[in-house]
């Protein structure tokens, strides 16, 4: 283009000027304008759709201006006359080549490649549409700015179609076979895949708000429906204001400035206890720190390079399983692939039918099927409750209120620390065309219903709302650890009765959820192909309540049970036996993850007896499977297992344990949300961006784990000691009887 301010030859720029307009109108920029004067025609909704039309083609004509009808069709389904005005400006710059126009423009939507793969989430350019600033020529200040809208379409074939065979069969192509799956009313990004959900963006003026545009994009569909529906189309659209961004001064709500005092508060705590445990270990005054609960115990708890030295310490206490460590860690990172594989299924991608092609094949059940890993937690969970509980019983050290107050204070601070984050500053750490699915919605959620996860019960109350989505397992493992003293204390007083009860429960634990998949139809498992509903119905009644994920942790339990009986002494197999029983463990772990593959397939019929077998029974044996690694790996018959998983290296990583868990997901849903383009994925991207993310989320469960877990942990067993202690000497004055 000259630069100097002359126009390219005529011929020339009409044909461009044309090109231009058509191509705004074929990507639904929804820039709805009109070549005119600049003060524009200024009609109200009271206007006929002819007369609008009418008035904006003579003045097109007027102006010597190309303008094909869509566009006066959208012009016409504006109400907001300074958002007509400003689209009316818009275009006339753009006749004048005018660079914020172009750009606006640019940032639009365009018919992309790949559209038959999967191709059908264009997000424009996200960047490049915030950042226009349209000058006014009267007073050359800032007319307006651009505001980015992505709006989501919806495509099906016309019904009276003699082509409708051939486009159906295009559509299932573009959307993988899930047109009519996909429950387009869900917000947020959840465990609802997303591959037939079209969404486009527009660049508009800021003036235009998400029903100005929705009006264009109706009065564009309705111009184009003509057209379409020789193509044997039918086209809607919806726009959301949610998902309409323009660029703005930062606005903080108070609950900011409360969340960003307290963030600064507790730096400057961690930096003062720092600095004054070096200062003490300088001047060797330790006999200043034995005094129990003085200021500078409490003090020093949060001192980062004491926690740090613990964080890092391969030390491990007599009679630990050591074996635990590296099943934790290993557990923690199928559960971020599971999440990451949820993410992914939202996310834009140039062959998003790539992600449904990898489920075709049987060597990627193990993270397809890969909703066992929680089960592992749960088995993990039973063990250490009841193992513990155990010897508290021998020594008549258990309360069971004191346990219970332990256990929530040492779950809660850094579960709090991460809802207060989660509800306001984690909505002003980014932006991008998905910010509102990925992490405005969340951070909402969170902001409504944080009380009840900090009640932990939010896997029964407001699950459609759910702040953290992993956090149902928190609720659910709260419950367990309050039930299993009802278990644990009969095994230990009454062993017939108590052993004869757990066996109830774990019958209860199968029976529930294999009577629940029968009577409701349910799945067995979540897989792609279910409907929205079902999704949601299988995560709400499935997937979070206690009362379906018991068998594991009742597993747990036994395993607990049988480990303290065998603490003091040795378990003497045969070479056999334990061959034999590693060959079931393992045939069953296979048989469970691999077993579902063809009742995962798109083309697999229904079967309620099949679903709720499987469903009944499939955590019970993962249960029983990996309980026998751990036994086997703790009483010498794990091998090479055994060398691995109780490796030093997984100690300091298995102490991150809780704390990935925390904020792995919340780390995944940032990337989504500041996702600006559409990307092309394979294997080794899947595995590299899932390595990222899981990098990301140790660096930030480190700083949780400093900073909250594990202060808390040593303020938590300071302060339950000594009420132990408290409780023991008003027993030990009770007035006794006299012999």
């Amino acid at each position: 283009m000259p630069t100097d301010g002359s126009r390219p030859a005529d011929a020339s720029w009409k044909t461009m000027r044309q090109l231009l307009l058509l191509i705004a109108c074929a990507a639904l920029a929804a820039s709805p304008a009109l070549c005119v004067d600049g003060d524009g025609d200024n009609s109200t909704d009271s206007d006929s759709l002819d007369d609008l039309m009418s008035r904006a083609r003579e003045t097109a004509q007027a102006a010597d201006c190309v303008v094909p009808r869509m566009v006066l069709a959208a012009l016409a389904g504006i109400g907001n006359e300074r958002c007509r005005n400003d689209s009316v400006y818009f275009l006339q710059q753009l006749d004048n080549f005018t660079m914020w126009a172009v750009e606006m423009l640019d940032a639009s939507s365009k018919v992309p490649s790949g559209v038959l793969e999967g191709n059908i989430k264009d997000l424009g350019s996200f960047d490049e549409c915030l950042a226009v600033r349209a000058a006014d020529p009267g007073d050359g200040g800032e007319r307006f700015r651009g505001r980015y809208c992505l709006a989501r379409l919806q495509v099906d074939e016309d019904p009276g179609s003699p082509r409708r065979a051939v486009v159906a069969e295009m559509l299932a192509a573009m959307t993988g076979g899930r047109r009519f799956l996909e429950d387009t009313d869900r917000k947020g990004v959840s465990y609802y895949p997303s591959f037939a959900k079209a969404q486009w963006a527009a660049c508009v003026p800021s003036s235009c708000r998400a029903e100005d545009l929705q009006g264009a994009v109706d009065g564009l569909l309705r111009a184009a429906a003509s057209s379409a529906g020789r193509a044997g189309l039918r086209l809607s659209a919806r726009v959301d204001p949610h998902r309409c961004r323009v660029q703005a001064p930062l606005a903080l709500h108070p609950r900011d400035y409360v969340v960003g005092a307290a963030a600064v508060f507790v730096c400057l705590l961690l930096g003062v206890a720092s600095a004054y445990d070096l200062f003490s270990r300088r001047k060797k005054e330790k006999e200043m720190f034995t005094k129990e609960w003085s200021h500078s115990t409490v003090l020093l708890a949060f001192s980062l390079p004491r926690n740090l030295r613990k964080l890092l310490s391969t030390d491990a206490s007599p009679g630990t399983i050591e074996c635990v460590d590296g099943i934790r860690f290993l557990t923690i990172c199928w559960v971020m692939f599971t999440h990451k594989v949820f993410c992914m299924t939202v996310e834009p991608w140039t062959n998003k039918n790539h992600l449904l092609e990898l489920g075709e094949g049987v060597q990627n059940m193990p993270f397809l099927n890969s909703m066992l890993d929680v089960d592992t937690f749960f088995l993990v969970g039973g063990m250490v409750r009841c193992y513990t509980l155990l010897k508290e019983l021998d020594t008549n050290k258990f309360n069971y209120f004191v346990s219970f107050f332990q256990r929530y204070l040492r779950l809660t601070p850094a579960y709090a620390a991460m809802i207060a984050v989660l509800a306001s500053l984690y909505a002003h750490l980014g932006d991008g065309p998905l910010w509102y699915d990925g992490v405005e919605h969340q951070s909402r959620q969170c902001r409504d219903n944080w009380m009840w996860n900090v009640l932990y019960v939010n896997n029964y109350v407001e699950r459609d709302s759910m702040c953290m989505l992993q956090s149902w397992y928190l609720s659910a493992d709260m419950h367990l650890f309050l039930f299993a003293p009802l278990v644990v204390y009969p095994m230990w007083k009454w062993p017939a009765f108590g052993k004869a009860l757990l066996a109830g429960c774990v019958c209860a634990a199968v029976a529930i959820p294999l009577a629940t998949v029968l009577v409701y139809h349910y799945p067995g498992v979540h897989y792609i192909s279910l409907h929205d509903d079902m999704l949601s119905n299988y995560a709400k009644y499935m997937y979070y309540p206690t009362h379906q994920r018991m068998a594991p942790y009742f597993v747990g339990i036994a395993l607990g049970y049988l480990m303290n009986a065998y603490r003091n002494e040795n378990c003497t197999l045969p070479k056999w036996v334990a061959g034999t029983l590693w060959t079931l463990s393992l045939a069953v772990m296979t048989a469970v993850i691999f077993g579902p593959f063809e009742l995962m397939q798109f083309h697999h019929e229904y079967d309620a007896v099949e679903s709720s077998l499987f469903g009944g029974f499939s955590k019970l044996a993962w249960g029983v499977a990996v309980s026998w690694v751990v036994f086997a790996c703790h009483k010498g018959y794990g091998g090479f297992v055994n060398k691995g998983l109780s490796s030093k290296l997984f100690r300091p990583l298995s102490r991150l344990t809780y704390c990935i868990f925390l904020t792995h997901l919340g780390v995944m849903h940032f990337g989504v949300a500041t996702m600006k383009s559409a990307k092309y994925m394979d294997e080794y991207h899947i595995m590299r961006e899932f390595l990222c993310d899981a990098a990301v989320s140790c660096l930030v469960a480190v700083f949780l784990y400093l900073s909250f877990e594990s202060p808390f942990l040593t303020i938590t067993r300071l302060f339950t000691d000594k009420m132990k202690r408290a409780s023991q000497k008003s027993s030990d004055n009770m007035v006794k009887p006299v012999a």
